[in-house]
């Protein structure tokens, strides 16, 4: 082993001395180009900025919230819900055109009894019309409809013998 001398080390350039300002750790510079990539690149997803660092998307996704930034790229942020066609308020889903079907059917219920069964049945006002315009009488369902149809051709059989 070769021993250095007090003097060997008092002799070395200021050059080859360990100085007290160590360079930034890797681990740092990591942080300060994820966090960049994110803020000039939102649509990117934390996959894509850990490939480009070479470092996982979990790592990507703990330095995203050390520094309280949004970890959810644009493209899986959810989008606004659409407003209600008559009120103006938030639809809960994406496919429907109005809130509650108060907005949907703004003219109320009417209750009406089956011609057949003789059940309630309970009809939104456009509907009423546009059944009533229709059919001379209303049923609670197809098989009440095609039973009263097949009873009336049992009656006018009966009628004409």
């Amino acid at each position: 082993m070769n021993m250095l001398s007090k003097e060997d080390i008092r002799s070395a350039s200021a050059t080859d001395r360990v100085t007290d300002h160590a360079p930034p750790s890797k681990g740092a510079y990591n942080r300060e180009k994820i966090i960049n990539y994110r803020k000039n690149y939102p649509e990117m997803t934390l996959e894509a900025i850990g490939n480009e660092i070479g470092v996982s998307k979990q790592r990507v996704a703990q330095v995203l919230i050390e520094a309280n930034i949004e970890t959810r790229s644009l493209n899986k942020i959810p989008k606004e819900l659409p407003l209600c066609k008559r009120c103006g308020k938030n639809v809960p889903t994406q496919r429907r055109m109005y809130c509650s079907n108060d907005c949907r059917y703004p003219e109320g219920k009417k209750v009406i009894n089956c011609y057949y069964c003789k059940k309630e049945v309970i009809l939104f006002n456009s509907q009423y019309k546009s059944r009533i315009t229709k059919y001379t009488h209303l049923h609670c369902s197809r098989t009440c409809y095609f039973k009263s149809r097949k009873d009336k051709s049992i009656m006018r059989y009966n009628s004409t013998n």
